[in-house]
């Protein structure tokens, strides 16, 4: 019975499988003849999303506009420089918890369209401290006279989880590398360590004196002002105005009406949307040289051997496969001149980061490697990009967290207050030592912590080899402590600090190109296509898609309303402890 039950899912399955590629494989047919048109005095309209992952991760969804990434913006705003038909951008933005560091890097590709005669203008629908720092960077800053203003700075909280396993019975055995590793004391404490409190405070200082500097000069104002926008925290778009926190109050229907062109209901719209736009390629706006160079991007917390998405608790993961293959592709490819590694990770699994540089290490012997740090390039982040030739750091990158943690839960009290009990068998002294459901002793702690200790001591010791350093210099500035990328380049962690364009210039330099020139940018991982693989004949991996983008459709309504409750009430720790704000 339970058989045929599966065979019938499984035939609806199918029959969904062939229904939806039909009608898919229609609309490529009708799309695939329409040549993208872009039309004379256009305006760009870009948006920023809630969440802002640094490039697409996963497969690519069948059906739908895919999320914009920072890869989206940063390439479109790079074409709009440059691109006649383009007059003017627009970028609009409501609440979003896009990182420091990749805000800092719009700003400049921001710049650069100014600087080019084009104007670009911020519309704000939410206006918070966070999109404050990339809307300064505009000619103008607009927002809907009833929009949300809250220009309140920024609070960092982190949620402590041992009163809750305490209640359940859980004793989490922890073993941190060291005092400054803050994603470990999570389970163990109900406040911040001294150490953790200070390690957050410097990142904190350092990157709002960024913000601030930054604000500042971007409204032509003084610090005082500042500080005076800081206490209004909320004030209504009016009094906004009235303080030059924005610019205008304007509904965004007003915007468009005059921007759209006399001829938009003829279909002549003047507004192009950024998924249109991404389908300019670079190469038709004269943004193509001779030089080639690979773009790699690394992102997501590092577990596992597949790259893509969580579909549960959503964020990007990089897999040590999906990454190594694209590591050997590049290496392998005699047209390609130079290699870029953008990493935007945490960190995550030791075994995975270490399985990834080996292969960076193998690249970095072959072709001039050069590191791309976004956001984050912390922990296990780090340690697949010290091994390459230049490392380049952004302003606000978080890095170093050169430590490490071991947790292993003993849920021997939770056992007991519902009834379970255990018995075993065994061989070996030590079989039982990662039991979870039985304390440690003395013997087996000591085991634990000593090779704990030797594992962090051996990579602290090929830090310092790779990088010119002691060991005593490295451990002075590991053990857990986070820096921002301008403090991890005084401390001999980082090359450079600069953006993912700097780094593709000092690659593409080290590849051959003189000054100026312009570079060919290839972009790895490629995503995998619905149709590509069914045409692989991966039927499997057809289905994981097709099911990936229907749950997403189904919950993209929800997750917009949750990841924007989540964005204006949860602090910046408690996203990933270890990042710090």
């Amino acid at each position: 019975m339970g058989g045929f039950i599966k065979m019938v899912f499984a035939s609806l399955f199918a029959l969904l499988l062939f229904l939806v590629g039909g009608i898919l494989c229609l609309g490529l047919i009708a799309a695939g003849g329409k040549k993208t048109t872009i039309p004379s005095h256009a305006t760009l309209h870009l948006t920023l999303p809630t969440s802002l992952l640094d490039f697409p991760a996963g497969s690519e969804a069948p059906f739908g506009d895919p999320e914009t990434t920072f890869h989206d913006l940063r390439m479109n705003l790079r074409k709009a420089a440059v691109d006649k038909r383009i007059e003017r951008v627009v970028l609009q933005m409501g609440m979003t918890d896009a990182g420091w560091a990749k805000m800092s890097e719009l700003r400049q590709e921001i710049a650069k369209v100014r600087a080019a005669g084009k104007p670009v203008f911020a519309y704000c629908d939410w206006l918070t401290f966070r999109n404050y720092y990339l809307a300064s960077a505009c000619d103008s800053i607009w927002a809907a006279p009833d929009a949300y203003i809250v220009f309140d700075g920024v609070n960092g909280e982190r949620q402590f989880h041992k009163n809750l396993m305490d209640k359940l019975g859980i004793q989490m055995r922890v073993h941190k590398i060291e005092k400054y590793k803050a994603a470990g004391e999570i389970d163990i404490r109900t406040d911040m360590s001294p150490e953790a409190r200070e390690n957050a405070q410097w990142v904190l200082d350092e990157t709002m004196a960024m913000v601030r500097d930054s604000v500042i000069a971007d409204r032509g104002k003084d610090a005082a002002w500042f500080d005076a926008r800081l206490a209004e925290v909320a004030p209504r778009a009016h009094e906004a105005k009235d303080s030059g926190l924005i610019d205008d109050a304007i509904y965004w229907n007003d915007l468009r009406d005059r921007w759209e062109g006399p001829d938009a209901t003829k279909g002549k719209n003047r507004i192009v949307t950024g998924a249109k736009y991404s389908a300019v390629t670079p190469a038709s706006v004269g943004l193509r040289g001779k030089t080639k160079v690979a773009i790699i991007h690394a992102q997501g917390a590092i577990a596992g051997a597949k790259s893509g998405t969580n579909p549960v608790f959503g964020g990007a993961m990089m897999g040590s496969d999906t990454i190594n293959k694209e590591l050997r592709r590049v290496a392998n490819d005699k047209t390609i001149d130079a290699v870029v590694l953008r990493v935007d990770s945490p960190g995550g699994a030791t075994y995975t980061s270490a399985l990834i540089r080996h292969q960076v290490a193998m690249l970095a012997r072959k072709k001039p490697l050069v590191v791309s740090m976004g956001d984050a390039a912390a922990s296990g982040g780090y340690m697949i990009s010290y091994p390459c030739s230049m490392l380049v750091a952004n302003i606000a990158t978080r890095t170093g967290s050169i430590g490490s943690i071991f947790s292993l839960p003993n849920a021997a009290g939770l056992m007991d207050k519902i009834g379970l009990t255990t018995d075993r068998i065994t061989y070996g002294p030590y079989a039982s030592i990662t039991s979870l459901v039985r304390p440690w002793s003395a013997e087996e702690e000591s085991i634990v912590v000593r090779q704990h200790w030797r594992t962090y001591n051996e990579w602290v010791e090929d830090i310092a080899r790779v990088r010119g350093m002691t060991f005593t210099q490295v451990d002075t500035i590991g053990r857990g402590r986070v820096w921002t990328g301008r403090q991890a380049l005084a401390r001999g962690l980082v090359d450079s600090v600069g953006t993912i364009d700097d780094a593709i210039a000092i690659a593409a330099a080290m590849g051959g190109a003189k000054a100026g020139d312009k570079v060919n940018e290839v972009h790895y991982p490629k995503q995998q296509t619905f149709f590509e693989a069914l045409q692989a004949g991966d039927f499997m991996a057809a289905r994981h898609i097709l099911a990936l983008a229907l749950w997403h459709e189904a919950a993209t309504s929800v997750d917009e309303t949750v990841e924007s409750a989540a964005a204006l009430t949860a602090g910046d720790l408690s996203i990933e402890p270890s990042l710090l704000p």
